[in-house]
């Protein structure tokens, strides 16, 4: 997984969104509806929100060897995404984006990406559902046995 997630520049790609979703007023008072609609045109249907933990449940699996997952919370009009990968029912990995950052090597804090209104939110959820279809297409196929996890067992 960490192989995967180098290739795929996940650090600089995770920097260059925050960097370009800091609007000055953010949209905190947005519909937990609304924005469960909206993960839904993406295609994930069945996304479930948790409102006392506000946050939505993302579950994705195209491939028996991989459950693939994000956790979002809109909170304070921030997006905080959680990424949940498991291959072959055995190496687990959760953790926020910015946890993943650090997992790969990145030592400052990297501001959540926010925004200002449903549209800015819309946007940016079209950026990390395709950035999460990236990392689930190049994570398919790997089995267990050649998977080094973000545990990060020195290499």
């Amino acid at each position: 997984m960490k192989k995967v997630l180098e290739e795929l520049d996940f650090v600089n790609w995770y920097k260059a969104l925050s960097a370009s979703h800091q609007p000055v007023q953010r949209f905190a008072d947005y519909d937990a509806d609304e924005a469960r609609e909206m993960i839904a045109e993406f295609g994930y249907p069945g996304t479930t929100y948790i409102p006392a933990a506000l946050f939505y449940i993302v579950v994705d699996a195209d491939d028996e060897d991989l459950d693939a997952g994000l956790n979002l919370s809109l909170k304070d009009g921030q997006l905080e995404m959680v990424l949940n990968l498991a291959i072959g029912g055995k190496h687990r990995f959760s953790g926020s984006f910015s946890l993943v950052c650090e997992k790969l090597g990145h030592k400052e804090a990297i501001e959540k990406p926010a925004f200002a209104n449903y549209k800015e939110l819309y946007a940016l959820l079209k950026i990390v559902f395709a950035k999460f279809e990236q990392i689930k297409e190049r994570m398919m196929g790997l089995s267990s046995k050649n998977t080094t996890m973000l545990s990060f067992v020195k290499e």
